[in-house]
């Protein structure tokens, strides 16, 4: 056979055409409407239905039977809404170095100004025992949350639990030292 794809993989792309049109057709108004919902942004949500149907698409480009496509489509849908949630928040999270560095001291007099000992040690006396040396483990001795649990025979859950709710005291202590 000269060039081109064996007969079956023509069937197989000609079906797959046809099932994602159909789903397109059918689906697309409610999965924009979804991701609209959710992510408020056109720009955004226009990437993420286009996503939510390339999957689709692939899957049945691969030969897989959907039976229900709706489904399929939301749950995909949801999915890449959270994952893009999650950009987001790391994006908030991110603090750029040039903002770090143009902070101005409160107190010019390097003599008087807080080592990073004596801020981990003001930070460890807000802590409780345990909260204080799961900060000290993760922050100070930049151990991974996985060695934290291992050390101290708790689950990664729990490690990442406490890790979170010691990040919401702290930045309540700052806000309110700040004032």
């Amino acid at each position: 056979m000269k060039g081109g794809a064996a007969p079956t993989e023509k069937n197989n792309k000609k079906k797959a055409d046809a099932l994602f049109k159909a789903a397109y057709e059918e689906n697309y108004v409610s999965i924009y409407r979804y991701c609209l919902s959710k992510l408020k942004d056109h720009n955004v949500t226009e990437d993420c239905v286009q996503e939510v149907f390339l999957v689709l698409y692939k899957r049945y480009l691969a030969g897989e039977e959907i039976i229900y496509v709706k489904s399929f489509l939301m749950k995909t849908a949801s999915n890449l809404v959270h994952k893009e949630f999650d950009k987001i928040k790391k994006q908030q999270e991110t603090i750029d170095i040039d903002d770090v560095i143009n902070i101005p001291s409160q107190n010019e007099n390097i003599e008087e100004r807080l080592t990073f000992d004596e801020y981990s040690r003001q930070i460890s006396a807000a802590l409780s025992t345990l909260d204080a040396t799961i900060f000290t483990l993760r922050y100070v001795n930049e151990y991974k949350i996985e060695e934290i649990a291992k050390q101290l025979d708790m689950s990664i859950s729990a490690v990442t639990t406490r890790l979170s709710r010691i990040r919401q005291k702290l930045r309540r202590i700052f806000d309110d030292k700040l004032k």
